[in-house]
């Protein structure tokens, strides 16, 4: 069926219908037309109450007393009708392992618990070893660490309403906005820093997720981070900054970029180059003019 674009009342609005109603044509419902200005992704808008949960919650609230006690009692009255004593997952007769739908999430300990820690987490920029954890919730921060990467948006986001910490990292110390940025999922990326992850935080390589972007050439996820307050002259323990990595990997667009959104380009590294220096060093002589006013 195709419902109209009006509702017409109590007229027929859908087709195919028998009531001598609207009717299919061979007429191109959309034309082209001519676009001026500026076109190209956006980040989706993320908000915190998306998720399973919160929209399900409000019509229970605005529901009427003798309502949600209805719902209840189909609820308990349902479950009272499970017999089985055994809760575990369905195995397969082949496979000693159980079996679970791609990218589910592991359950945690009921109720659920505040994960503080994964393979490592980083305080202040400070590595330090991960407290012991139960076997589910390290399991269930290693799953969040895979969603982050592969870019599993609905799986990471079930995993930090559960209780995974935003600023999670694994053993090379990158945090799950690493994981996604430097892979290119902006939605990811957009709901990680709606939920407050720390665009500051570094590897152990002291690398930051906007230096990824700017090795990479990702504007859009650039564009995120600034927007949430990455620093643009942030520097590395060596004193690279997110415009020497655009410069050294021949980046044009990033670091235009990075230059007008107020990138320093005399900043200089421990060993004393600026990126305009790195720039030449590396034979990329197109960079090196821009940086240098050419």
């Amino acid at each position: 069926t195709c419902r109209l674009a009006t509702n017409g009342g109590r007229s027929p609005n859908h087709e195919p219908n028998n009531h001598d109603g609207p009717a299919e044509t061979a007429t191109a419902y959309d034309l082209g037309y001519g676009v001026r200005g500026a076109v190209g992704p956006h980040l989706p808008v993320i908000h915190a109450d998306d998720n399973d949960f919160v929209q399900a919650g409000a019509l229970y609230r605005l529901i009427s007393d003798e309502s949600r006690q209805r719902l209840i009692d189909n609820l308990a009255g349902s479950l009272a009708q499970v017999t089985r004593e055994d809760p575990s997952p369905i195995r397969s007769a082949t496979s000693p392992k159980p079996i679970r739908s791609p990218g589910s999430a592991r359950r945690l300990p009921s109720p659920p618990v505040a994960v503080e820690a994964g393979e490592l987490i980083m305080q202040r920029n400070t590595p330090t070893a991960a407290p012991d954890l139960d076997a589910q919730a390290l399991g269930l921060v290693q799953d969040a660490l895979q969603f982050a990467r592969s870019g599993d948006f609905k799986a990471l986001r079930n995993a930090l309403d559960v209780g995974v910490a935003v600023d999670v990292c694994n053993d090379k110390g990158d945090s799950l906005l690493m994981l996604a940025s430097d892979n290119g999922h902006m939605d990811v990326t957009g709901l990680l820093l709606e939920r407050g992850a720390d665009p500051e935080l570094r590897n152990l390589r002291g690398q930051s997720p906007l230096d990824g972007a700017a090795s990479k050439g990702d504007l859009v996820i650039a564009m995120s981070l600034l927007a949430s307050d990455a620093n643009v002259n942030g520097t590395a323990p060596d004193g690279k900054t997110p415009l020497m990595y655009a410069a050294m990997f021949d980046q044009v667009a990033m670091t235009d970029f990075l230059l007008k959104n107020g990138a320093d380009p005399d900043r200089c590294d421990s060993a004393g180059n600026t990126a305009g220096l790195l720039t030449q060093s590396m034979g990329a002589q197109r960079r090196a003019e821009r940086l240098s006013g050419g």
